[in-house]
């Protein structure tokens, strides 16, 4: 693990070190400080940080190098808190309010590229393993759920997202980068722009796991290897169909995703059969190939 400030190792519950090294593109101090003999044994670290304006202003390139440098199998970056976590398109999320912040992590992975050539497979295998290690922390898997496509639920209210980004690095391998954010303080639940009509229409309210701080650790290792686990062997897609909280013979409507906080046009309406493993949606036997949706069911 990398520490930054004795502050920031409080926050988290750990001891800081005296062992420095410098990390330039962060701007920070590390201290190297292992968990447990088993984290040794993984090769994974965690860099723990002081509150970012968010965790995309490090591009893939420097979070890379970084990568290399420390010569590890998975890299987690752990926040006390950021402030404008930045999702897709023109939609933005914020992860502190209150002054009371939400887990936030990314996990940094070098994959072969073959199992990333297929982005829908890819996105199943960790939505899957998120779901999985969230059950695990949370112990109420019946009220956990997949709201299509990537987004989870605690009976239907929005509890965590991720987002992916992949840039490859030769023809055999691609690096990636995780983001999850997940719902932890009971007491301040996260507050929906006005503006956010999309969430308004997919999500009945944000719903909230009650994890402190000083488990963040704990939670971080849970995704790393769940998901480690999820992206090595037979496809996660039967897995993520039945933890979907759409299922066969519901009534859908699907709309256009552009990107932005409103909901696009409407493209197709019906009872929903299946998802196919490339992404392609099948309803009323018709099929609308691999894009960008969403969908709203109707109760």
């Amino acid at each position: 693990m990398y520490i930054t400030q004795p502050d920031v190792a409080q926050f988290f519950w750990v001891t800081d070190s005296s062992n420095n090294k410098h990390i330039d593109f962060l701007w920070h101090n590390f201290a190297e400080y292992p968990i447990t003999d088993e984290e040794k044994d993984s090769n994974s670290r965690i860099m723990l940080l002081e509150k970012e304006q968010t965790l995309y202003n490090y591009s893939l390139v420097e979070l890379y190098k970084q990568y290399q440098s420390m010569r590890v199998d998975s890299l987690m970056l752990l926040c006390t808190g950021l402030s404008a976590a930045r999702w897709n398109g023109q939609r933005t999320w914020i992860n502190t309010q209150n002054n009371i912040s939400n887990f936030n992590l990314n996990l940094c992975l070098v994959l072969p590229s073959e199992v990333c050539s297929n982005i829908w497979n890819l996105q199943e295998r960790i939505s899957v393993a998120i779901t999985l290690a969230l059950s695990d922390i949370h112990f109420e898997r019946d009220k956990l759920a997949i709201a299509y496509p990537f987004h989870y639920t605690i009976n239907s209210g929005k509890v965590a997202g991720h987002l992916v980004q992949k840039m490859d690095i030769d023809n055999d391998n691609s690096f990636i980068r995780i983001g999850i954010g997940v719902n932890t303080s009971e007491d301040d639940l996260p507050l929906l722009p006005d503006n956010d009509d999309l969430a308004r229409h997919l999500y009945e309210e944000p719903a909230s796991i009650e994890v402190s701080p000083n488990r963040w650790i704990m939670m971080s290792d849970y995704f790393r290897s769940a998901i480690q686990d999820s992206l090595v062997g037979e496809t996660k897609h039967q897995e993520y169909l039945k933890l979907s909280s759409i299922k066969n013979w519901d009534y859908i409507s699907i709309y256009a995703d552009n990107g932005t906080t409103q909901f696009g046009e409407r493209i197709d309406h019906g009872e929903f059969e299946t998802i196919h493993p490339d992404g392609s949606i099948k309803i009323d036997n018709s099929i609308l190939p691999p894009w960008n949706y969403h969908i709203k069911k109707w109760i």
